[in-house]
């Protein structure tokens, strides 16, 4: 099954870390398809265009931030289903309180890895838990 995957940050370099690391995390569970921004507006913009699976978004980005993609993505029934993981280097109270009650599933603090992106999968039930017997 594909899954759409849109990754948005200002950092071309971010954008390919969060990409690797996700392919690292769901580990072939199925096939992905990566779409990349700049910013929260360029992702609105491509969220309107594209069904996506899943959204990873820097939270301090130029034009619109994190924080305003969530919220205006928390606003609109159809597009407040899309689960939304937050990478941020700034995770306080206030980012918690904020991203609690504005529909973003998980916050990952940076540096991003395998390991961070694996948990944030699958606690917000996107990749199966793996388990050894």
């Amino acid at each position: 099954m594909l899954k759409h995957i849109l990754i948005a940050d200002d950092s071309e370099t971010a954008r390919e870390i969060n990409k690797q690391c996700t392919q690292i995390a769901i580990q072939e569970q199925f096939d992905l398809e990566f779409h990349f921004c700049k910013n929260g507006q360029e992702a609105l913009d491509l969220i309107h265009q594209i069904r996506m699976d899943l959204i990873i978004s820097d939270n301090l980005m130029p034009v619109m931030t994190g924080e305003e993609l969530a919220k205006q993505l928390h606003q609109l029934p159809i597009l407040s289903q899309i689960p939304m993981i937050m990478v941020s280097s700034k995770v306080d109270d206030d980012t918690l309180n904020f991203v609690s009650e504005n529909g973003v599933y998980y916050v990952i603090r940076k540096p991003v890895s395998p390991i961070k992106m694996r948990e944030a999968l699958e606690s917000i039930h996107f990749i199966q838990t793996e388990t050894f017997t």
